[in-house]
């Protein structure tokens, strides 16, 4: 992305393999074919070259920009892209189980958001829990149709770690006998007070039955 710096190594061998002892010369290549950077004569001291290139802050986009290593009249190339990113002010993680058991007696996890400087967010808090049980069909509504599990906490401090009674999923969220291989997603959507922005992050865990199940394989004796 713009602003970062592009490190690369070229390793220059002779067709049995063996150290390229002559020089190299080495283009950076935008992707209108223009050449931003050379290092003509490069020695690799029959090893590698180790070099890099700082990307401007609007650099020209694209999938093509290329690095030509050109020794001895041949021409080996390497592509890479340059996207356009911008960081969010902040991020929201919602950590929990991958599966759970049936038995348990809660859904748990933690939820953690920090502005990209480390700090933690400080705002409000709201935990969505949707379920798509196991033949793909959803059984609570989407979040967006307002959902049958969510709640909500006023002040948030960076950290809070919820808890979920297994009942609760079961009766409110009506999965019953379907829970088995059951999908469930816990959606946070954090809201900082003062810059005024909601971002949200979510994760999901498979809720298995607790039950043994035993096939055999092969042939019968």
């Amino acid at each position: 992305m713009q602003g970062q710096t592009v490190r690369f190594r070229a390793i220059p061998i002779t067709t049995d393999l063996k150290a390229f002892s002559d020089a190299i010369d080495i283009y950076m290549l935008d992707p209108r074919g223009a050449i931003m950077r050379r290092w003509l004569s490069r020695q690799s001291n029959l090893g590698a070259v180790s070099l890099e290139y700082p990307l401007s802050q609007q650099p020209v986009y694209g999938q093509n920009w290329t690095i030509r290593v050109v020794a001895q009249g041949q021409v080996e190339e390497k592509q890479f892209a340059v996207e356009e990113y911008y960081q969010t002010r902040f991020e929201v993680n919602v950590s929990m189980p991958a599966f759970f058991l049936q038995t348990d007696s809660y859904i748990y996890g933690s939820i953690m958001a920090n502005f990209t400087s480390g700090v933690p967010v400080i705002g409000n808090l709201t935990i969505v829990y949707t379920l798509l049980s196991s033949n793909k069909q959803m059984v609570s509504q989407n979040y967006f149709d307002r959902p049958a599990i969510e709640t909500t906490e006023r002040y948030f401090k960076g950290y809070y770690e919820f808890r979920r009674p297994m009942t609760e999923i079961i009766d409110q969220l009506g999965g019953g006998s379907a829970l088995d291989g059951a999908k469930i997603t816990v959606t946070a959507f954090v809201g900082e007070r003062f810059l005024n922005l909601i971002y949200s992050g979510h994760a999901r865990a498979y809720i298995f039955s607790s039950k043994v199940k035993l096939k055999l394989l092969g042939a019968s004796p």
